[in-house]
């Protein structure tokens, strides 16, 4: 029987900006590359009357670890300060399916290894396959970058 899953990230701002996944159930695992930055500048424009802040978390990665495949169906990034949610992002299945059959014909055509520095799957992700659809079989990923 096939699993349907959402996947949910949270990011939390205290002192410093730090990152963390909860996602452990169904043998997923959420991984970051680079996993010790999380990119964040100022947006501040003209007429803009508060301070506006943008994070950028360069890669994303949703591997499945369990012996089930898995139907990934959404990927919600929710982001915190001081226990408060401040935005919430969807990262819908459309931009899933589209990313998965990207990086799946990347790593097919041997393309991932000229684009290492970019994506940094050497780092994070050796060993594993990518898959082409939203469907997550044993060891294989779903890859979204920023």
């Amino acid at each position: 029987m096939l699993k349907q899953c959402f996947v949910h990230i949270l990011i939390f701002s205290l002192l410093n900006l730090l990152f963390q996944s909860v996602f452990a159930q169904n043998g997923l695992e959420v991984k970051f590359q680079p996993s010790d930055n999380l990119y964040v500048y100022e947006t501040k424009g003209i007429g803009t009357p508060i301070d506006i802040f943008t994070g950028v978390i360069q890669n994303i990665a949703i591997v499945n670890n369990g012996s089930e495949s898995v139907d990934i169906q959404n990927v919600e990034i929710l982001v915190y300060r001081d226990n408060l949610e401040i935005q919430k992002i969807l990262v819908p299945n459309e931009i899933l399916a589209q990313s998965a059959k990207k990086f799946k014909a990347y790593q097919d055509q041997g393309i991932l290894n000229f684009y290492d520095f970019q994506f940094q799957t050497s780092r994070y992700l050796k060993g594993l396959s990518f898959s082409d659809n939203t469907v997550l079989d044993n060891n294989e990923v779903i890859v979204i970058t920023h």
